[in-house]
């Protein structure tokens, strides 16, 4: 940190205003002032996994119908009716909102649980044919050099095991020609 001082700039000193600015945010404790409590931020994943289990039950108002319930149309009344019994009925089972907390913490352990699995399989339903099609391939290029190994040690047994034949060959007539046989 530098200032300038009568228009000179002092290296290493801070200045008022950084200690002013640094104090507001918490960072150097005054005479009076108690150092501040630091505290250990959660990682990521676990900030995550907070948010999704959280279980924040409220407590529930006392389910009402519609005012307007005999001025709508049949098919809306009908919905309505129906809602009004399942709210008077999640209304009876947990008036402080215990149900509705566990129902939505479920929902999202469950959402966020099939989520990554669902992903996961349309991944390897896309990875699967490929990794096939390149065994395939891997597959017909190990075929094509056993082919090409087997043909150049064929080769190369034709070329190593012909004069060898022939060079017996032409020792054995050698020695029969010295006997006084010839073929």
């Amino acid at each position: 940190m530098a200032i300038q001082e009568y228009g000179i700039t002092v290296p290493g000193k801070p200045s008022q205003t950084s200690i002013v600015r640094r104090k507001e945010q918490g960072l150097v404790a005054g005479a009076n002032e108690p150092a501040p409590i630091r505290t250990r931020s959660l990682s990521i994943l676990a900030r995550v996994a907070d948010s999704i289990i959280v279980y924040d039950p409220k407590p529930l108002s006392e389910p009402r119908v519609d005012p307007d319930l005999l001025t709508l149309p049949t098919i809306p009344r009908v919905l309505e009716v129906f809602r009004y019994n399942a709210v008077c009925l999640e209304f009876a089972l947990g008036r402080s909102g215990w149900l509705r907390g566990w129902a939505l913490s479920s929902l999202r352990i469950l959402f966020f649980s099939v989520l990554p699995l669902s992903a996961a399989v349309l991944v390897m339903l896309m990875l699967v044919p490929i990794f096939g099609s390149l065994a395939a391939i891997f597959e017909s290029i190990t075929s094509s050099a056993k082919s090409v190994f087997f043909t150049m040690c064929w080769l190369a047994g034709i070329l190593v095991f012909v004069p060898i034949v022939l060079g017996l060959l032409g020792i054995i007539r050698k020695h029969l020609n010295r006997a006084g046989r010839s073929y």
